[in-house]
C-alpha cells in the first residue's frame, strides 16, 4: 500500500517514533548527515533543526531504515500537528525525496532555481492540502 502515512514494510512497525529531546541532539544529526549524504552527495550541510509552523524543514530517514515506512510515519505525525495543510522543499537532483514527497500527496506549488537557495542547488516546493 502507497499514499499518505502508508507503512512501506514490517520494520517501520518495530521502530519507535519520540519527540526529539536535546538528549537526542547528536543522533538526529548523525541521521540528517547520513540522509543527505546518501542523497545528495557533496551538498554542504547545515544545521537544520529549526521548526516553523505548517513547514516540514527536514524529514531525515537513516539511510539503511528507508523504503520500511517510517517516512510515512514521520509524515502522519506532521500532518496531525499541522492540520491546516503542510509545505515542504526538496533539492531537483533529490528524486528519492520527491517520489517520497508524491507518493504521499504532495503537489508542486513552485520550482525555484539555484540562485533563490543559499546552497545554490535548484528545489522545488511542495505543498500537502489538509486531508477531509
Amino acid at each position: 500500500m502507497t499514499g499518505r502515512g502508508s507503512g512501506g514494510g514490517e520494520g517501520a512497525a518495530q521502530v519507535a517514533l519520540r519527540p526529539g529531546h536535546p538528549a537526542a541532539a547528536a543522533a538526529r544529526a548523525r541521521i540528517h548527515r547520513a540522509a543527505q549524504a546518501a542523497a545528495l552527495p557533496g551538498l554542504p550541510g547545515h544545521p537544520g533543526l529549526d521548526a516553523m509552523a505548517g513547514t516540514i524543514l527536514h524529514l531525515h530517514v537513516a539511510p539503511p531504515w528507508q523504503g520500511c515506512g517510517i517516512g510515512g510515519r514521520l509524515l502522519a505525525e506532521a500532518e496531525a500537528a499541522s492540520p491546516g495543510g503542510l509545505g515542504r522543499h526538496a533539492f531537483r537532483r533529490n528524486l528519492a525525496a520527491r517520489r517520497f514527497d508524491e507518493r504521499q500527496g504532495f503537489r508542486i506549488a513552485e520550482c525555484r532555481e539555484a540562485s533563490a537557495k543559499e546552497k545554490g542547488e535548484p528545489d522545488i516546493r511542495y505543498v500537502l492540502s489538509p486531508q477531509g
